[in-house]
This record gives structure tokens, sequence and C-alpha cells, in this order.
């Protein structure tokens, strides 16, 4: 699965639960390039977009490409969310939410070196056993779930403002 190292800027990849909590609209883009001088780099986007809807229903879309090393591996997925909120009172939301969508993983087998093509002196001179695969790609469907619950503190006065904290707990399960 790609990785975000900014997590919690991408709640509802990693939890479904997390859709529209905020209220109102949210669109969201993130680009990660891990390791940029090395060959075998990573690089992973994605971008989001959730609303609030009618009924305390969230609504909520992802999609996401991922490259890993110099493009054996392509990831790209795109997801749907729903989430409704069973408990919304001033201090305390519950949400559960749902994912599904579909991802394609593409290996590309010319790319890899295989140790029986090694040389101790030379290096890579020598062709490989391999035989490859007859496919090169696989699209399937993938779910997920996940609940949040946030307590917000009532604002207190400090000072000339107010203050309030907001504190969020969740957890999630993937690929159902």
């Amino acid at each position: 699965d790609p990785n975000f190292s900014q997590f919690y800027n991408n709640p509802i990849y990693y939890n479904p639960g997390m859709t529209a909590i905020g209220n109102g609209f949210t669109l969201r883009s993130h680009a990660r390039s891990l390791w940029t001088p090395v060959p075998g780099k990573f690089d992973t986007y994605s971008v989001s977009f959730e609303a609030e809807a009618i009924n305390k229903v969230g609504l909520g879309v992802l999609a996401y490409s991922d490259v890993a090393g110099e493009g054996l591996l392509r990831t790209t997925g795109g997801n749907l969310y729903y989430s409704y909120r069973a408990v919304d009172t001033r201090n305390f939301i519950f949400q559960v939410g749902f994912s599904g969508g579909v991802i394609n993983k593409y290996v590309d087998w010319t790319k890899f070196t295989f140790s029986d093509q090694l040389d101790e002196v030379f290096g890579k001179i020598n062709n490989s056993a391999f035989i490859q695969p007859n496919f090169n790609t696989t699209t399937y469907a993938d779910f997920g779930s996940g609940f949040a619950l946030r307590f917000n503190n009532k604002s207190r006065k400090s000072g000339t403002s107010y203050k309030r904290s907001i504190v969020t707990f969740g957890g999630a399960v993937h690929h159902l």
C-alpha cells in the first residue's frame, strides 16, 4: 500500500470513518517523492474530496497513484467513501464509515535483475533463466471500514481569546 509521511493530512485514506467529520467541503491533494536522488525512488500522489451531505451523511472520493522502484511496481486506485454520524452532540461525535473501490497493480518484469544474471567481477552480463509470468497487471475490488470518535472541549477563555481542544480517536480495517 502507498504510505504518506503526513498521514494526518490524508485522513479518509487511512480511516473511512473520518469522511466529512469536519463538516462542509474538503479538497486535499498530496505529492510525495521519497529518496529523490536515489534510483528507485518512491513517488506517491493523491487527491480527495469529501462533503457533508444531508441527514448526518458524509460522502467522499479519493484517487491515488504510487510508483516504486523506477517503475517496477505501480499501484493506482480509486475509492468512494460513505460515512454516517450516529451521535452528534456539541462535545462528542461518533461516526462510522465505509469505502469501496478498485485497485490496479502493475509490475514491469523486464526491469528486474536476478541473481543468475550477475557475475562476481563484471556485474550484470548473463541472461536470466527466469520465465516471466504471462501477466503483469491485476485489478481487484477493495473495501474498508472504520470509526471515529471526536471529543470537543468546551471553549474556555484564556486571556482575551477563547480556546477549545479537539481530540479524535479511531480505528479502521482495510482490504476486507
